[in-house]
């Protein structure tokens, strides 16, 4: 039995203790439902708060990262647009070389309409595939896949279509010309001192060109260069007064034919008229990062599963009436850097959180490279003012189209198969992951409520015994007013 004390009211003491205890925990409860977060400070449950942290952080990363997949499905809707407009033109301008393709029935002034249009379809063509961006960046003209620089202006970098042939290093990919491309070329035998002494008639690659009598040389050559959309060759004079002709394309498929029905002399254009003179040109021939290619016409482009695989590039004429290419020995450097789009997808910095999209060159240059046995090199040089030209433009276009319609299904699969697909799962992980938090940091109201009502009972409970222990010592002074009773 303890003593009766005045000093120290041991009763009242523990009721006070008792009563901050039940007061504290009050007030926790009532934080939680304040706020309704079980976890508010990490003394509430330390090993809870830091696992609830790290799945903020990741919700949060999941929450950024279905926003990202949102900017890249854009931004591959807006690239797959435009190469479904560009495709829409290749199928116009196939409409247009088939058309050219049946010569019989078309005269000239059609030909050349529709050689009009051509331009004007491959104008549209580059102007889309310069102009399609998503914000400031460019899609559709080589910066949002493998873009190349040359040290030389002689050799222009066509497109790269497979990204494995880029150095991580941008170690520039030498180029040495083994074999220059040269165009066909036929000179007459005959200087053309003196105006022609009487009509004669040119067939060059089976046109007939009518020249009047009376014509200078300049005006011959005039005359012949009228009729270049239909023949490919170009007129020009040379050393002291002759007629040179020269294809406009290089390689093995450009090709001369000239035979004049006049005797070669000065008063005359100088042709022969006894036997067809006759030229080819010559494919270039070198080796990019060491690969052998053999070009088609002045365009080198490296073979699959090779080093210079997909690279292709262009030989440049030192000016417009040149017939040769860089010269056999020359070298350049090419170099390639891989300007794919990459999209963040994850919450985590590893690299199966990334995804990259690479959008090839969709300009006339780099479309339609690599047909063989054709005079056209790529779709910007097609021509469709003769039978023979409107044939291979029609093979050149087909290329064109397969190459738009590859890419937009790279795009499509890339869009649906990786970006949706990828969104779809992010969402699922981050309500899954939203749940989880949750049932660690949010406070449960029922059970909480119940533990508030608890407490604040008790709560007074403690009220009224520390009041009761404090009249305790009261006992004392009755017992002192007794005794001096």
């Amino acid at each position: 039995m303890s003593a009766l004390s005045v000093n120290t009211n041991l009763s009242a003491l523990s009721a006070q203790l008792n009563l901050q205890r039940s007061n504290s925990l009050l007030q926790s409860s009532l934080e939680r439902l304040s706020t309704g977060f079980r976890i508010n400070r990490a003394s509430d449950d330390p090993s809870g708060l830091v696992l609830s942290e790290f799945q903020r952080a990741q919700i949060s990363g999941l929450d950024q990262s279905v926003r990202n997949v949102d900017r890249a499905i854009s931004l591959s809707q807006t690239a797959e647009g435009g190469l479904n407009e560009i495709s829409s033109l290749l199928t116009d301008l196939r409409a247009l070389a088939v058309d050219s393709a049946n010569n019989g029935a078309l005269d000239p002034a059609s030909l050349e309409a529709n050689q009009a249009s051509v331009r004007s379809i491959l104008s549209t063509i580059d102007r889309i595939a310069g102009t399609t961006r998503f914000g400031t960046q460019d899609l559709l003209d080589g910066d949002s896949g493998i873009s190349g620089f040359s040290n030389d202006p002689a050799v222009t970098f066509l497109r790269a279509t497979d990204p494995s042939v880029v150095s991580p290093t941008n170690a520039p990919f030498a180029v040495t010309v083994t074999t220059a491309a040269t165009r066909a070329t036929v000179t007459a035998g005959v200087d053309q001192a003196n105006p022609l002494a009487q009509a004669e008639t040119l067939v060059i690659n089976g046109v007939d060109i009518e020249l009047e009598a009376g014509l200078n040389q300049a005006q011959v050559i005039d005359r012949i260069n009228e009729f270049s959309g239909q023949t490919g060759v170009v007129a020009f004079q040379v050393g002291t007064g002759a007629t040179q002709l020269r294809t406009e394309l290089f390689g093995s498929e450009a090709s001369i034919n000239v035979i004049s029905n006049r005797a070669p002399t000065a008063a005359s254009s100088g042709f022969n008229n006894a036997a067809v003179a006759a030229n080819t040109g010559v494919d270039a021939v070198g080796t990019i990062n060491g690969v052998t290619v053999t070009g088609q016409g002045n365009v080198l482009t490296g073979d699959a599963g090779t080093a210079a695989s997909g690279i292709s590039i262009r030989l440049e004429a030192a000016n417009a009436n040149a017939t040769t290419t860089l010269a056999p020995g020359a070298n350049a450097a090419i170099v390639l850097v891989d300007n794919s789009r990459t999209f963040q997808i994850g919450a985590f910095a590893d690299p199966v959180n990334r995804a990259t999209l690479t959008l090839d060159p969709a300009n006339t240059s780099a479309l339609g490279i690599g047909v063989t046995d054709n005079r056209f090199a790529n779709l910007n040089q097609i021509d469709v003012r003769s039978a023979d030209g409107a044939n291979d433009a029609i093979a050149v276009i087909d290329q064109a189209i397969a190459e738009v319609s590859s890419q937009r299904g790279e795009v499509g699969a890339f869009q649906r198969n990786t970006l949706e697909s990828t969104q779809s799962n992010l969402r699922t992980q981050l309500v899954n992951l939203q749940t989880a938090e949750s049932s660690l940091r949010d406070t449960d109201f029922a059970e909480e409520i119940s533990r508030f009502f608890g407490e604040q009972v008790r709560q007074q409970v403690a009220t009224t015994v520390l009041g009761l222990a404090n009249q305790s010592s009261l006992s004392v002074l009755t017992l002192l007013q007794n005794q001096n009773a």
